[in-house]
Formats: C-alpha cells, structure tokens, sequence
C-alpha cells in the first residue's frame, strides 16, 4: 500500500498530490488567477492522475510566510511541492531558509520545483529572487519551470497581466496551460527518487519553524487590546515571531518586547500592521519580532500602541470608512522560530 504522498503505481491508482506553496499570484482567484484553471490545464496536458492544491499568502515573502507556513504546506503530503515566491516585491531568499525548506520537503517525502513567473517591473527577468530560485534548483538537483521565458514565444506580458504580477483570465489560462504542459513533460517518479534517496546532510539545515493554530494558539493572543503578556522559552541566537490573523481598518500599531525574568527588555521593536494599500479586512501574515537573545526564559509582551498607525504610513488610496472602534489584533496562527510557549 502506498504511503500518505505516494504517487500512483499501475498497481496502484492513487492520484499524485501536486501542491503548490506560494504568494499572491498563486492565492489569485478566478476569473483571473491561474490555480482555478490546472484541473482542465492538466487534462489537456495529458497529465497522469493528480489532484491540485495550494497554501498561499498574499502580501507576504518567502522568508516569512514561505519559511514559516512551509509545514501547512506538507500537512496533506504532498508528492510534488510547487515553491511560487519570485513574484513578491523581496529583493532576494534568506539561502539558509531556503535550505531549511528544502531538507524539511526531503524529510517529508515532497519533490520541490522552484516555479518562476514574471513581474513588469522587471523586464529583464533579472531580480535576486528568481536568481536565488535557479541558484537553489541548481544546488539540490531539482526541477525549475520558468514561465519567464514564454516571452519568447511571442507572449506581452505587459497584455496579460493587470498590475504588476497579478493576470488578467487571458493570463491565466497561459500560465496554467504551460505550467501543466511542463510539468506533464517532467519524469516526476524519477525526479522524487532522485531527490528523495540523495538525503545526507540535511540535518545541517536546521529546523523549520513551529507553527500553533487554533487551541495551540495562546489565549492572550488570539484578542489583544492594550497590553498582553505569554511567557517563552527561548534557546538562544536568532528568535522570530511571525503571526497570521485579521488585518484591516481596525489595525494598531504595535510595541512587541522580549522581557527577562528580571524584568528587563531584552528587545523592543514596534510594528505598524496598519496596510497603506489595502485597508479591507483579511488574513495577513506578519512579522512581528526579529531579534538575537540568548537562551533563557522571557514574557512575549505585545501592546497596541494609543497612536494612529495611519500617520506611520503613505494612504495609496482613501478609506471608505475610517475606523473608530478600539484598534486590536487577532491571532489566528504563531509561528515561532527559536521560542516555544513556556
């Protein structure tokens, strides 16, 4: 019998689990996005049996919701991962979080394919993401699909995408056509066991990090207005605390502390969660705390701030309707690198 993320066989019909991991071209919905249209894409690439699935984060980087969501990614077990990060605004991939991904896709029996697209403001299809996405393809001996280069097939990006990385349906169906022709085109069996067997050393990539949902969430979190407090246990060096939940008109600014049992704050830095070029209400992942602290035990303290976020940041566009209740945050999910609840 096959395992969770186990292909189909002859002898065994179970369809591939193709999952694609990625920001807000993959989270794009219908009627432009490409992800609603690789069911018939697929069928018509002559594909073998597969179904199709996504964990997608708009407004974020892999270095954030890549990195930190990457075991939302694996939970069904997937055979095939699709890595769609080149699209995002980050100038380039932290290539330690890039390792650390890709050994966490090994560990869990997941074929990774880095898969590139373009952005209008980058004509030349020469940014530091898309070179660290070869250069990480490269170094583990994946597959890479770039769709950068259906240019040369006569193909104006400047007429199929809208923004600068989000496609108008004619769009769509382009990329999904050649994303399923390529990806039929690849032996996949024969990449996953390559990759797969070829294993040594990936303890030396460290650990992705902890991701807390729902009751694992702590209580404090899941509401805060004012000043709240959760104590953590941290093992020292680089610690990271990254949350998702609603964002929207109701969104504070910030103050996140790292406190020592002696009351003393190892680290204070603010955050404004207020978004300048969207202020509707939705999910959002966001960094809240970057710091080096040495190991120990401290209180995770998060104060919404009596200041308005909008004067932190440039209005792209006016608000509806300018919010007046009491600002929060609401947390649906933690992840934490380096710190545990204590």
């Amino acid at each position: 019998m096959n395992a969770p993320n186990e292909p189909s066989t002859p002898d065994s019909p179970a369809p591939w689990r193709l999952h694609i991991h990625g920001a807000s071209v993959t989270a794009q919905a219908a009627p432009g996005g490409y992800f609603a249209l690789l069911d018939s894409a697929w069928a018509a690439a002559g594909g073998a049996p597969a179904v199709f699935s996504r964990t997608a984060y708009g407004g974020s980087h892999f270095d954030i919701a890549g990195f930190h969501f990457i075991t939302e990614a694996t939970a069904a077990a997937p055979a095939v991962c699709l890595l769609e990060w080149a699209t995002t605004s980050a100038k380039a991939f932290d290539p330690q979080r890039v390792d650390a991904v890709m050994a966490h896709l090994r560990q869990r029996g997941c074929l990774p394919i880095w898969l590139l697209m373009p952005r209008l403001d980058d004509p030349e299809h020469q940014r530091g993401t898309l070179r660290d996405a070869r250069e990480a393809a490269a170094r583990w001996q994946v597959p890479l699909i770039d769709l950068t280069d259906l240019e040369r097939d006569g193909v104006a990006f400047s007429a199929v995408i809208r923004d600068v990385v989000h496609t108008h349906p004619e769009g769509g169906r382009l990329y999904a056509q050649a994303l399923c022709q390529r990806l039929a085109a690849l032996d996949l069996a024969a990449e996953r066991g390559r990759f797969l067997a070829a294993g040594a050393g990936d303890a030396d990539h460290g650990a992705v990090p902890q991701l807390y949902g729902g009751e694992a969430v702590p209580a404090a979190l899941r509401h805060v207005e004012g000043t709240v407090s959760v104590p953590v246990q941290s093992v020292g060096g680089s610690v990271e605390v990254v949350v998702e939940g609603w964002v929207g008109p109701h969104s504070p600014l910030l103050q996140v502390a790292l406190v020592d049992a002696d009351g003393h704050s190892a680290v204070t830095q603010e955050v404004n969660l207020f978004d300048g070029w969207c202020h509707y209400r939705r999910r959002m992942v966001s960094r809240l705390l970057l710091a080096q602290v040495p190991a120990g035990r401290y209180a995770l303290v998060l104060t919404v701030l009596d200041e308005d976020p909008r004067d932190r940041v440039e209005l792209r566009k006016p608000e509806d309707t300018p919010f007046t209740g009491a600002r929060h945050v609401d947390v649906q999910r933690l992840s934490l690198l380096n710190l545990a609840p204590a």
